[in-house]
């Protein structure tokens, strides 16, 4: 079986279940690859400092623990989205929506990957293993440029964002919606 540890994995939206820091978010936004127009748009704010969103309570991944984080995006005004999760270092994938492929995969300890989803959208993600002495402290989805700068002023760069899935274990498993708490199915059948 596989749980999505995200409490708000169709939505993602300042306020309820995430928390934002220099991003603002609009529900409903655009359709997700279901067909649903429930994707939300996030877009870094002109202000100095850090643009980022993340779960308002980071999930629970202690350390020498193997996870896989993921999520969809879409590109609106800007080509490239960035996932990244604070483990005593710092794990960021930055990836280019215009041409479907991953730009940098930083020190990820696992396999990346970037899968056309239809209509623009991409699944993203990467599995990882926590280190023996540490659990997860952060993670975050921001949106981007080539360089994935995280820390900036003036730009307002914005990504549609649905389905976000962090889940114990070495491989993603299919999209678990989850609507203000944690779910959990039984194993993919493939």
């Amino acid at each position: 079986q596989s749980t999505n540890l995200i409490t708000y994995s169709q939505k993602v939206i300042a306020g309820t279940g995430w928390s934002a820091t220099g991003i603002t978010t609009d529900a409903n936004a655009t359709e997700a690859p279901t067909g649903e127009k429930e994707a939300s748009r996030i877009k870094s704010t002109t202000a100095s400092g850090l643009h980022i969103i993340g779960p308002t309570s980071t999930p629970s991944i202690p350390a020498d623990t193997n996870f896989t984080f993921s999520a969809y995006f879409k590109k609106d005004s800007t080509d490239y989205a960035r996932i990244y999760h604070n483990d005593s270092n710092s794990q960021m994938l930055l990836v280019d929506l215009n041409k479907g492929k991953i730009v940098n995969t930083g020190t990820i300890n696992g396999r990346s990957f970037i899968e056309d989803a239809g209509n623009g959208w991409y699944r993203v993600g990467y599995n990882a293993k926590t280190p023996s002495t540490h659990a997860v402290g952060s993670m975050y989805i921001y949106p981007t440029d080539v360089n994935g700068i995280i820390n900036h002023s003036g730009n307002e760069w914005s990504v549609f964002v649905w389905g976000v899935q962090v889940e114990l274990g070495g491989a993603a498993s299919s999209l678990i919606p989850t609507f203000g708490a944690s779910a959990t199915r039984s194993t993919d059948v493939v």
